[in-house]
């Protein structure tokens, strides 16, 4: 499958339930930023160890969703952009931001596309779970975000494991083997909000990466690697659950 054709595919996925399954988990753009307002720092806890004070940084966030990230961001201070392939999701993100009364910038569009209108814009490019498995062309995404970042800017990606998610199950807290942490094809998955929606929306195409693969993308794509950490799964907390990667652009 080529870039094109998971694009398509993961476009017509994440179109078809977003907004009303952001609803369905986080309540009305309203609702959810009288949350964000009272704590901003909660859906940053991945992130602001590694970003610092966001306060007058221009941050780039590359498949931003629904906002919630962009929003607690702007909210302490920063001047965001979101980059994301989904109306929907565009839709609800710029509800929230309305709604908690800050600017938002929201493009969308193909990453790989929209991130060349913006080089060097940005202080930070951070990215937080669920990122890296949508682009099946590993090269281009990381062009991509060293094209969104001053020289000298940091990259922050905090993401899921890809041992718990191409090889262990580890759920039930007794890690069980089921897949190939070294398989290189696309699979089909469900969108994360269709978790919400009880299975309504079509199947979005991934390619998982493994943890080498990863770091030797950014290291031979601008990027200078400041620190690669590896942290426990909420269920089995002797398995890495998720990683985070910063990095300095050259």
């Amino acid at each position: 499958m080529d870039h094109e054709e998971m694009i398509g595919r993961n476009r017509t996925a994440w179109t078809a339930n977003a907004y009303r399954a952001w609803i369905e988990r986080y309540g009305t753009a309203e609702r959810a930023a009288a949350d964000l307002i009272v704590n901003p720092r909660r859906p940053l806890r991945r992130l602001l160890p590694a970003i610092g004070n966001p306060s007058g940084q221009a941050i780039a966030i590359p498949l931003g969703s629904h906002g919630r990230v962009a929003t607690a961001l702007a909210l302490l201070g920063a001047e965001v952009t979101v980059f994301d392939i989904a109306e929907p999701n565009a839709r609800y993100a710029r509800e929230l931001a309305a709604a908690a009364g800050v600017p938002l910038t929201y493009v969308v569009g193909d990453f790989q596309r929209t991130a060349f209108g913006c080089p060097g814009a940005f202080d930070t490019v951070a990215m937080d779970l669920g990122i890296v498995h949508y682009f099946v062309e590993i090269e281009r995404f990381v062009a991509s975000t060293r094209t969104l970042l001053r020289s000298g800017g940091t990259l922050v990606l905090s993401e899921f494991h890809p041992l718990v998610k191409k090889s262990l199950d580890v759920s039930s807290g007794k890690p069980r083997l089921f897949g190939d942490y070294f398989a290189t094809y696309v699979e089909e998955a469900p969108t994360p909000c269709d978790v919400f929606l009880d299975g309504e929306s079509p199947d979005c195409m991934l390619r998982r990466w493994n943890l080498g693969e990863i770091v030797t993308a950014f290291a031979s794509g601008g990027f200078r690697i400041r620190d690669l950490a590896e942290h426990p799964a909420a269920e089995c907390a002797s398995l890495p659950g998720r990683f985070t990667l910063v990095a300095t652009a050259d």
